[in-house]
């Protein structure tokens, strides 16, 4: 199993909506007869591609894949239907599959053909590594990824907006790998209007994530990087605005998509209705880079799900731009904690890698 997932690993950032799906075929002798994995969506699954490698037929085998194999028409056929037909006799099963879809059935159906399941070997491991793909798939969102790179005292520029460079090469080229792995980043107004950023990949070899601005009434300039070619057509303004605004109909002119969103409390873009309708453009990752307010939008919002903290050795002073911009509570044991933090050296940085979790009830309760 825990060479299934790293198979299945390989493909990070290439198969969304899809999980990623890694398959190891043994004999009766444990011997490897074949191994594949779910290379990007719409092609072979991960057990077809495995079973590919010896022509459909593993007569007496085990198959070990970390995901339930789906029993539905989507994209390719279902891989239910090819293992009962290649004459496997007991398929190990790292986690079940949420997709309504599947969830289950694709167990079943294995079983009713006479073919023994195991279910739930390496379970947290194999959660882990598509813990994007069960977000959206049980929350009906992408999920959430906050990178910030900061001071040591949780600033990400100076009081003027000089934040060039505040992390190192190393940690630039990290942030780069993480945006070939995702399949959309978002970033502020304020964030274009300061740093007039491209959003592609660059330092490593990889994909460009599409682009989204959180830009409620337009005030990004059209001259921005973002809505010039090539970037323009990967870039997406997600705005207040209708988009018959004459500053949007330019927009759209240069390439860059709109999308107009319903408002929040404070008068600024809805980011669940936003995230909702990533869901439906079928985008199962977002990392979102931008300043202090979005970042603190999001966490009050409850929608982060994995917090990437790049501590660099600077001291910016008390007014620099701070990291996180929303009003605290009144109790510490009302705060939001980081949990499950690891952490690795990125050159002269941190990376300080968290899960996000908020109290369930207030401090006054207890």
């Amino acid at each position: 199993m825990q060479r299934a997932l790293e198979l299945a690993a390989q493909a990070r950032g290439r198969t969304s909506p899809n999980p990623m799906v890694g398959a190891v075929i043994i004999d009766e002798q444990g011997n490897c007869l074949a191994e594949g994995y779910h290379h990007r969506a719409g092609e072979a699954h991960g057990e077809i591609d495995a079973l590919r490698k010896v022509n459909g037929k593993a007569e007496g085998a085990i198959l070990y894949v970390n995901l339930e194999p789906c029993c539905h028409v989507g994209r390719t056929g279902p891989c239910t239907e090819a293992v009962i037909h290649s004459g496997i006799k007991h398929v190990v099963v790292g986690i079940q599959d949420p997709n309504p879809k599947v969830n289950g059935q694709g167990i079943a159906q294995l079983r009713d053909a006479g073919i023994k399941v195991t279910v739930g070997v390496l379970e947290r491991g194999c959660h882990s590594l598509n813990l994007p793909y069960f977000t959206y798939i049980q929350q009906h969102r992408p999920m959430v990824s906050l990178k910030v790179a900061m001071s040591m005292d949780a600033r990400i520029a100076t009081r003027t907006g000089d934040a060039r460079w505040l992390s190192g090469k190393e940690a630039r080229r990290w942030a780069h790998q993480m945006r070939d792995q995702v399949d959309a980043i978002l970033v502020g107004a304020n964030t274009v209007i300061a740093d007039n950023p491209a959003l592609n990949v660059r330092h490593v070899e990889g994909q460009d994530p599409l682009r989204f601005v959180l830009d409620s009434h337009l005030r990004t300039p059209l001259d921005a990087q973002l809505y010039q070619p090539p970037l323009a057509s990967g870039t997406c303004v997600c705005t207040l605005e209708s988009t018959t605004h004459p500053k949007a109909q330019k927009l759209q002119e240069q390439g860059v998509s709109l999308l107009s969103l319903p408002a929040d409390s404070q008068g600024h873009v809805d980011i669940q209705a936003l995230l909702q309708q990533l869901h439906r453009q079928e985008i199962q990752q977002l990392l979102v880079e931008g300043g202090g307010t979005v970042h603190g939008n999001f966490l009050q919002a409850r929608l982060v799900d994995r917090i990437y903290l790049v501590l660099t050795p600077w001291l910016v002073g008390a007014d620099g731009r701070p990291a996180f911009r929303f009003t605290g509570p009144a109790l510490l044991a009302d705060a939001m904690q980081l949990k499950e933090m690891t952490t690795k050296p990125l050159g002269a940085d941190i990376l300080l890698e968290a899960t996000p979790q908020w109290p369930e009830s207030s401090g006054k309760e207890r």
